[in-house]
């Protein structure tokens, strides 16, 4: 009945296999706009009820309720203002460093640079150790409140001793969706290695770069029991700034 996860990209049962698994859509990540999105649902479960409702709706009406609370009060800028470079003191470029490390015992590690200059959002990320031929969905996660989002604690399983962390027991730690970095690499290699460099304009973003430093980059996709579970998180790390 308990999942026993293997240091590795494969994942096996010790015993009794998990009833189902989830159908895979990009609207099972739900995504989050600042003037249309709620709070995400910790509804998605690796079941297939809650999988078919997840890609119905994109989203439901649970909120998710953060590990850590937001700060007393929390200075916030438009990305419109940003982008203009009209915020006084602002940079001509701002860096993240971002050093991901593994979950659910994934194996899976990298890093990642958050770069913001003249309009766009740059992401360069290299990783290695996810599932070779599969599809890896990655996004940057985070909270609209002000909560600085983190990385869930090593071996960290939800509490429930089942060893295995699913998204929506991780999703109280690093908050919903807010930019998904497509387009999802699929890593070709033995060693599941990833390279991605993708630019996203500044205007288009769910939340602020003033933000950048309360966010995460969470990357997804592992075997569970024999099954590919596209929405289980196998790496995350925070974005320090630089400058």
């Amino acid at each position: 009945m308990y999942f026993k996860l293997e240091p590795t990209t494969r994942y096996h049962s010790t015993g009794s296999a998990r009833p189902g698994t989830e159908s895979w859509h990009r609207d099972a990540f739900p995504t989050l706009r600042e003037d249309r999105m709620r709070r995400f649902a910790s509804g998605m479960t690796l079941v297939p009820l809650v999988a078919a409702a997840a890609l119905a709706t994109g989203c439901s009406d649970s909120p998710v309720s953060p590990v850590h609370g937001p700060p007393p009060s929390t200075a916030s800028v438009t990305a419109a203002r940003a982008a203009s470079g009209t915020m006084a003191g602002m940079p001509a470029k701002w860096v993240y460093r971002v050093n991901l490390m593994p979950l659910n015992h994934s194996g899976v590690h990298g890093t990642a640079t958050v770069s913001v200059a003249k309009g766009e959002l740059t992401v360069v990320l290299n990783a290695v150790g996810e599932v070779p031929g599969e599809v890896h969905a990655q996004h940057i996660h985070g909270f609209t409140d002000g909560t600085d989002g983190q990385c869930p604690p090593p071996g960290y399983d939800g509490g429930d001793g089942d060893g295995v962390l699913t998204f929506a027991e991780a999703a109280p730690y690093f908050g919903p969706v807010q930019q998904a970095l497509t387009p999802f690499p699929m890593p070709t290699n033995q060693g599941g290695a990833i390279s991605y460099k993708e630019s996203f304009p500044v205007d288009g973003l769910a939340f602020s770069p003033t933000e950048l430093s309360l966010k995460s980059i969470v990357l997804h996709g592992a075997y569970v029991s024999g099954d590919y579970v596209p929405s289980l998180p196998v790496a995350c790390g925070t974005l320090e700034p630089v400058n």
